[in-house]
């Protein structure tokens, strides 16, 4: 149907931007996880023991990425395909759409592209909302587990910079440039599950704004349109309501809605363990 619209499929690039994201946030993993081990105070008793580790948790690490990537590949796909659509309103009403050029009957039509433009939008939402559906939990479980490994690693972040010295010797040059090293690679692990909820929510939020936008286009096509244009106006209002009926959004198998408020709530929740951590260090020195 999007190709009877001139709305290319776009696979190929589709499947170039996955592999070329899988690609860096594997290379990103393998190297964060390598030189935090190194620096690691963990005591190994052979080679064995070190390289199971490496292995047990880039596994979990990258299969929680692979994941997340996969949904976050597939809904910026469907966005990509509801900007499209966007752009096919303004087009029904000023006559620019192909099938409308040097058209004979171009009111039936006009009623005939807007009920097709509705039915791609539903299908579109329909895909969107049943995927989350399925891998609700799977979302769930990943960004509880981002969200408790960047409040671990903000801990140790707090501990290496405030409540102890990682640098104990009082030189300059090499040995402090190797202390300023350790603390940044220690950092990175922080930035890297802060970045997966972050794009995972932005994914989200830029996909939904997408999907109800087009009740704003279609509000200024009605506003437009004149007053014999009965069928057409008839078309508009069935998909508005649609729009007012079906709302896209994405949640965390309905335990909380993927959107901004959570980025703000889990702030709020780091802010306040920060606190407290603070207060009971005073309170014991």
């Amino acid at each position: 149907m999007l190709k009877l619209h001139g709305i290319p499929t776009d696979y190929n690039y589709t499947f170039k931007s996955q592999i070329t994201w899988l690609l860096g946030i594997f290379v990103s993993i393998i190297c964060i996880i390598s030189l935090d081990t190194a620096i690691s105070d963990i005591k190994f008793y052979g080679t064995i023991p070190k390289i199971c580790l490496l292995i047990h948790v880039m596994y979990t690490t990258v299969f929680q990425f692979v994941t997340d990537l996969t949904f976050n590949n597939f809904l910026r796909y469907l966005r990509n395909r509801l900007q499209c659509v966007n752009k096919l309103i303004p087009n029904i009403l000023f006559k620019r759409h192909p099938q409308l050029i040097n058209a004979a009957n171009s009111e039936k039509i006009q009623v005939y592209l807007i009920t097709d433009i509705r039915e791609i939008h539903y299908s579109i939402c329909s895909m969107a909302s049943e995927y989350n559906t399925t891998i609700g939990i799977q979302i769930l479980l990943s960004m509880t587990n981002s969200f408790l490994n960047s409040l671990s690693q903000l801990f140790k972040l707090y501990v290496m910079f405030v409540l102890m010295d990682s640098c104990p010797y009082n030189s300059t040059g090499a040995l402090h440039s190797y202390c300023f090293l350790h603390k940044l690679i220690r950092a990175m692990p922080l930035v890297l599950f802060s970045t997966k909820i972050f794009l995972t929510i932005h994914t989200c939020v830029a996909t939904s704004y997408e999907a109800n936008r087009t009740g704003q286009l279609l509000a200024e096509l009605q506003i437009a349109t004149t007053n014999g244009h009965e069928k057409f106006r008839r078309e508009i209002d069935i998909f508005l309501l649609q729009l007012i009926q079906n709302p896209l959004r994405f949640t965390a198998y309905e335990f909380f809605v993927l959107d901004f408020t959570t980025i703000h709530r889990m702030i709020g929740t780091v802010t306040t363990l920060l606190l407290l951590q603070v207060q009971m260090d005073d309170i014991h020195e």
